[in-house]
């Protein structure tokens, strides 16, 4: 018994169904092809016999040159049908045969010429079979007419009268008129069984063709299933085999022999006795009983190869039915190579675990780092990780001080902060100080030397640390600090812990100096705003100053605009340009002359006209100013009126600006309140009805109402409205 095959495959013909409508055209175009070849064949000799005993007539020559000039047209009509124009084709061969016949009828009369009867029989035979009930009507009623036409003709003396008798031949016209329309009927009777039959077989010929071609389909579709098959248990990495009822192998992949050590012809004659070791050929008989009985099971056995060995695998099986026949479906693993699989699978998932959180803790590191910049904050994070990572008891962080060149506390896990906050370590002094200084790691073992390089820290000699490594934290070429581990047992520090270590100090270093330098640029960017805020104080002094009835009017007037503009919602960023606005709100007055500033009497119209245009100098004055952009509302538009009315744009509503809005109420308010050379101080409760007469027509009805509120509810001198730097 030689080795079954698992598959193969078997060659079909090949084959396609042809569309039914082309078919029927292919038909159509064969039959009119030769229909016309036959046709132009008859014409040729009616031609010549007619031209044989009339040579001298006129008549004849008409003829002839009339069926002469239908050659030509005939031509065309078969080059139409060659280029499967039928219709065309078939219009033209039915016109000529129809023109043919009834001209020489309605020369000399039907029974003159008895043989227009073929002229017209053609064309109704041709329509009939190949053509459309319409046009075999047409060619019906049209020969039918020339017939009763011509006698007509001829009984009126139009037309020569028939040689037989001298008279119209009416009984002979009757009988060929109803010749013809029988030929017409049954043709079409004749051409619409045709065409239904054609048709049906036709379909039925696609139906077959059809039916056969999805049948090859579903062939090759199993062929290629059975292909895939065979290919998949070939190259399977496994063993594979079909065990019938007898206990003999009857298919199997390569594996199979391979693994024993056999011939396809030795493993044919084998059992299961011959293939599996003798201490597992009981199992092996309950493993198939039982895959017969409950259809799958799945054991473990040793195959016994012919050298002897005896190699485990896992079996896996299952009942099969083909042809009537029951097998076993059996894979069968080899089990060593798998141990050693899964033992490599379990190291590279324990390798990829610690990678991914290795990964994690960095991730978390960075996270602090773009979070916060807080750098105990983010030490912390740093610390967390690094015990958690590195399997260690405690850790701490020194910071470098530039200025004194130590390195003192900057945070701790698991040591006693309140200890280590008093300790300052100069640079290059002890084993801390000289590992920041050579930029080196130290690695110490035992109790009695970790206390003796950090004698500053007593404590340590009753903490039982075992292992202490300190690093260096440098980022971008600076020393930032240094990192310390403490562990109370022996530290498993090989190369991948050291390099994993020099990672997370790098992170370390990195937040230490992103912190640092986001501290120093917040201290510098403080001192200037400080330093800008100064500057603009410094003008609206300068400004009280000159004008010595104003003296103070700014600061108030600031103040009060801030408290009312905090009030009404806005932001503490928003705030600050207010304050810039308000302080700056009459800057622009530097570019009125003295006379008309200081002018203790009433200005004239010119005056005041000049007057007016300060808030322009103040845009023009400021708008250079980047950083001053957002505060030119208040002295651009604080003169502007709810009403319009105002100026210098005449502004109206919601136009203008909220900050301008809310410094309005509080500028005319402290005017009133305010002693002038040509008034005295208005009292509070008065300035306060002014205030609220005018909502809606110089004031913002919105901003009065808020403004009233802070003012009668005697909080605004309890408050400290500007809390930008607070």
């Amino acid at each position: 018994m030689t080795r079954r095959a698992l598959g193969s495959p078997a060659g079909v013909p090949d084959g396609a169904p042809n569309d039914l409508v082309s078919r029927v055209a292919t038909v159509r175009h064969r039959a009119v092809h030769h229909l016309l070849l036959v046709l132009i064949g008859l014409i040729v000799v009616v031609l010549v016999q007619m031209a044989l005993p009339f040579r001298d007539g006129a008549r004849f020559r008409f003829g002839f040159l009339l069926n002469l000039a239908a050659l030509p047209v005939l031509g065309y009509a078969l080059l139409a049908n060659l280029r499967g124009q039928q219709r065309v084709a078939l219009a033209i061969v039915t016109a000529i045969l129809l023109i043919a016949g009834a001209v020489p009828v309605l020369q000399r009369g039907l029974a003159a010429n008895p043989l227009c009867l073929l002229f017209f029989t053609l064309p109704i035979v041709l329509s009939g079979v190949v053509g459309a009930r319409r046009n075999l009507g047409v060619c019906a009623a049209v020969a039918v007419a020339s017939i009763f036409v011509s006698t007509a003709l001829e009984e009126a003396g139009a037309l020569p009268a028939s040689p037989t008798n001298g008279d119209p031949d009416w009984w002979f016209s009757v009988q060929a008129a109803s010749l013809l329309v029988l030929v017409a009927y049954f043709l079409d009777r004749f051409g619409h069984v045709l065409h239904t039959t054609l048709q049906d077989a036709l379909a039925a010929q696609a139906e077959v063709r059809q039916q056969a071609s999805e049948r090859i389909r579903a062939q090759d579709a199993l062929i290629e299933e059975q292909r895939f098959s065979t290919a998949a248990l070939e190259n399977l990495p496994a063993i594979f085999t079909l065990l019938g009822r007898d206990g003999r192998f009857t298919r199997w992949n390569r594996n199979f022999p391979r693994a024993l050590g056999m011939t396809d012809k030795e493993l044919a004659n084998a059992t299961l006795e011959d293939v599996f070791s003798p201490k597992d050929h009981e199992e092996v008989r309950r493993h198939v009983q039982r895959v017969f009985e409950d259809g799958r099971d799945t054991t473990e056995a040793a195959l016994l190869t012919r050298a002897g060995l005896e190699v485990p695998h896992l079996l896996v099986a299952s009942r099969l039915e083909l042809e009537g026949n029951e097998y076993l479906a059996g894979v069968a693993l080899n089990t060593s190579e798998l141990a050693l699989a899964r033992t490599r699978i379990q190291s590279l998932s324990q390798e990829l675990e610690e990678r991914l959180e290795r990964i994690t803790a960095l991730h978390k590191i960075d996270q602090a780092i773009t979070g916060s910049l807080d750098i105990r904050l983010t030490l912390d994070v740093v610390l967390e990780q690094v015990i958690g990572r590195l399997q260690v008891d405690a850790a701490s962080v020194r910071l470098l001080s530039r200025a004194e060149h130590v390195l003192m506390f900057g945070a701790s896990r698991g040591l006693p902060s309140r200890e280590l906050r008093g300790v300052r370590v100069r640079l290059g002094e002890g084993t801390v100080g000289r590992a920041a200084l050579d930029r080196r790691r130290v690695v110490l073992r035992g109790e009695a030397e970790i206390a003796a390089a950090l004698p500053k820290l007593p404590f340590l000699r009753d903490a039982g640390f075992q292992a202490y490594v300190v690093t260096p934290l440098v980022a971008k070429g600076q020393l930032q600090g240094v990192l310390e581990l403490f562990h109370r047992s022996h530290l498993e520090d090989d190369d991948d812990w050291h390099e994993y270590l020099t990672t997370l100090a790098t992170q370390a270093a990195i937040a230490v100096d992103s912190a640092t330098l986001f501290e120093n640029l917040e201290r510098s960017n403080l001192e200037l705003r400080l330093a800008y805020d100064r500057t603009i104080e410094g003008w609206a002094r300068a400004l009280d100053l000159r004008d010595e009835e104003t003296e103070g009017h700014s600061r108030r007037v600031t103040d009060m605009t801030v408290a009312l503009a905090e009030r009404l919602g806005f932001s503490a960023e928003n705030l600050v340009h207010v304050r810039r606005g308000a302080l700056l709100h009459d800057i622009g007055k530097m570019g009125i002359p003295d006379s008309i500033l200081l002018k203790p009497g009433k200005l004239t119209d010119e005056e005041w006209a000049i007057m007016r245009r300060h808030p322009d100098y103040a845009v023009e004055l400021l708008s250079p100013i980047e950083f001053l952009a957002p505060a030119l509302p208040i002295p651009r538009s604080h003169h502007e009126k709810w009403d319009g009315s105002g100026y210098p744009r005449g502004l109206r509503g919601e136009e203008i600006p909220q900050a301008a809005r809310i410094f309005a109420v509080v500028d005319v308010y402290d005017a009133l309140t305010s002693d002038r050379p040509y008034r005295r101080a208005w009292a509070p409760g008065r300035a306060l009805e002014h205030i609220r007469s005018e909502a809606g027509k110089h004031f913002d009805p919105q901003v009065v109402e808020a403004f009233l509120d802070l003012v009668e509810g005697g909080d605004q001198a309890s408050r400290h409205p500007y809390r930008a730097y607070d």
